[in-house]
C-alpha cells in the first residue's frame, strides 16, 4: 500500500469524475499503489509536469483514482473548508500531511506551514505502528506519492523533493528553538556565522552547540530541524523588555543627593564653599591654574650694571625644598654692564 492508496481510503475514497474502473488491477504510475480505479496516465499527465524521473512505476500507464483526486486542485482538503468568499480551500500540496497507525487504525492529520507546532507534536510522540510524514516546504510540489512508509518510531519523512532522516530529531529542534528563543537567528544556524549580537547574547552557548552539531551543518535532518526550530514569542518579548530597561538605566546619570542620610553633608560643603575668601584675581576661580605661592615667585630684576642674585638649584631638578637641598650659587654673569643689542663687540 502507498501513502496515496491509504489517505483516498481514509477519507471515503472519494471519486473523481475522469476516473474509471480499470479492466485489470495494475500498479499505478505516480505512487505505486493499487489502481483499481484510475485513468490513462497519457490522457492524466501534461506539460507542466516535471517528476518523472520520481514516479513509482514507470512501466505502467495508468494512475490511481487516489493520485488523480489529490493532485486535483480543486480536490477538498480534509479540514480546511474555503475561506469566506471563496470557493475552493487551500491545495493539498500547500499542507504537510502525516497518518500513523494505532492498534491497526490509521489516523490522518495535516497542517499549515504556520502550524509547525503540530509537526513538532507528531514527530515527538510515540510510534508505535507504521507511520509515514509528507512535509511540504515550498508549497509548490505534492510531496504525498513519494512518501516511504515506516515500521516504528524512527524512520524518514518526505520534504518536498527529498527523504529526510528524523530519529533523534527533536533533541535538536528543541535546543535550536532554546537559542532562537534567546537572541540567535536562523540564518545564523545554518550558517554558522555568528554575530556579535549573538555572541553577547548567548556566549558560550555557542561554543557548545557547535561542539556538538557543527558537523551536521549542511545535512538534510540539520535543514529540517532548522525549518521545524521556533521560538517562544512571550519569553522574546520578555527578554527585549528587559533589553530596554537594561539601556534606558545605563543611558541615565546618577540623581543629584540633596536629600535624605546623606544631605546634611551636601549643606555643610555648600556653606564652607559660601564662607571661603574670595581666589585671587588670575586663581582656580575662573579656571585657570592656581597662583604660585609667595615664596616660589622671582622678583623683578632691574637692568644696568646690577648684578643678577645668585639662584640655587636642587641636585635632583626638583623643589628647593625637597630632596637633595640647595647646591652652590652659580657665578653672576661675567660682564657687568649691559650687552649690546647685536651681542658683544
Amino acid at each position: 500500500m502507498s501513502p496515496v492508496e491509504l489517505l483516498h481510503r481514509h477519507i471515503g475514497a472519494p471519486l473523481v469524475e475522469e476516473c474509471a474502473p480499470l479492466s485489470k488491477q495494475a500498479g499505478c504510475w505516480l505512487c505505486g499503489g493499487a489502481a483499481v480505479r484510475g485513468r490513462k496516465v497519457a490522457k492524466w499527465v501534461g506539460p507542466a509536469f516535471t517528476s518523472q524521473n520520481r514516479v513509482r512505476n514507470p512501466a505502467s500507464n495508468v494512475i490511481c483514482e487516489g493520485c488523480v483526486f489529490i493532485c486535483g486542485r480543486l480536490s477538498p482538503v480534509p479540514g480546511r473548508p474555503p475561506a469566506e468568499g471563496k470557493t475552493s480551500g487551500g491545495n493539498w500540496r500547500n499542507y504537510s500531511h502525516w497518518m500513523w497507525e494505532v492498534d491497526g487504525e490509521w489516523k490522518y492529520d495535516n497542517a499549515s506551514k504556520g502550524e509547525k507546532h503540530k509537526l513538532r507534536a507528531f514527530l515527538a510522540m510515540p510510534k508505535p505502528g507504521r507511520w509515514w510524514l509528507a512535509i511540504a516546504d515550498s508549497g509548490q510540489k505534492h510531496v504525498i506519492p513519494w512518501a516511504p512508509i515506516n515500521g516504528s518510531n524512527d524512520g524518514v519523512a518526505a520534504m518536498d523533493d527529498d527523504v529526510v532522516p528524523v530519529a533523534g530529531i527533536m533533541g535538536l529542534v528543541n535546543l535550536m528553538s532554546t537559542l532562537l528563543t534567546a537572541g540567535a537567528t536562523k540564518d545564523e544556524l545554518l550558517s554558522g556565522e555568528w554575530t556579535a549580537r549573538a555572541w553577547s547574547l548567548l556566549g558560550e552557548r555557542i561554543d557548545a552547540f557547535e561542539e556538538v552539531h557543527a558537523y551536521s551543518r549542511g545535512t538534510k535532518k540539520y535543514g529540517l530541524a532548522v525549518w521545524l526550530a521556533q521560538r517562544d514569542e512571550a519569553a522574546v518579548q520578555a527578554r527585549l523588555e528587559e533589553e530596554k530597561r537594561a539601556r534606558a538605566t545605563k543611558r541615565s546619570r546618577p540623581a543629584a543627593r540633596g536629600d535624605g542620610a546623606d544631605g546634611g553633608h551636601v549643606v555643610a560643603r555648600s556653606e564652607e564653599a559660601a564662607s571661603a575668601p574670595a581666589l585671587e584675581a588670575g586663581g582656580s576661580g575662573g579656571g585657570s591654574a592656581p597662583p604660585v605661592p609667595d615664596e616660589r615667585r622671582e622678583a623683578a630684576q632691574p637692568l644696568g650694571r646690577h648684578r643678577r642674585k645668585a639662584q640655587a638649584r636642587p641636585a635632583d631638578d626638583g623643589d628647593a625644598r625637597g630632596a637633595g637641598g640647595a647646591v652652590a650659587a652659580r657665578p653672576a654673569h661675567p660682564d657687568p654692564g649691559q650687552l649690546s643689542l647685536f651681542g658683544s663687540l
